[in-house]
């Protein structure tokens, strides 16, 4: 029964088209910079891709404090791996489970980040995606290119109706 509630509680998907959807028991990210280094937890809720973005949504009812949404570019996702646990450089502590270990490759930012889902087998596809939109076909300095990658994705992305 908890467990049909906790489905409920997850938002939607946000169109109909959405192929990439899954629900996840929490999300790890841990962004370095120059100036500092942070390690944020989420709580349970929706990752989905979509337009180029991997979306977080977190559930309508929590008691977490963090209640944001998350985007993060799809060509920029490199090293998708499942892992048994996530270790983070700045936190001590260990979180297990079925974990979606994911490095964001950002100039100014660059962020590690862990999905915690019983389906993170179905990784996959998301490897699939990133391989997809980092093959060596596009150059991501120039500019075209790259709106030319965004739009081969986004054809990738959508379902047959």
């Amino acid at each position: 029964m908890g467990c049909c509630l906790a489905t409920l509680l997850d938002p939607a998907p946000p169109e109909r088209v959405v192929k990439y959807f899954w629900h996840i028991k929490g999300i790890y990210v841990e962004v370095q910079n120059d100036v500092k280094n942070k390690f944020i937890r989420f709580a349970p809720g929706v990752i989905y891709v979509q337009n180029g973005f991997l979306w977080y949504k977190p559930r309508r009812l929590t008691s977490s404090r963090n209640k944001s949404t998350l985007q993060f570019d799809i060509c920029k996702l490199e090293n998708i791996i499942v892992r048994s646990n996530f270790i983070s450089d700045h936190d001590p502590r260990k979180y297990s489970g079925p974990i979606v270990d994911i490095f964001v490759s950002d100039a100014s930012n660059p962020t590690h980040i862990g999905i915690r889902s019983d389906k993170a087998e179905s990784a996959s596809q998301l490897r699939f995606l990133s391989l997809e939109g980092n093959s060596t076909l596009w150059d991501p300095y120039d500019a075209d290119n790259y709106q030319a990658k965004r739009s081969y994705l986004n054809k990738l992305l959508r379902k047959p109706i």
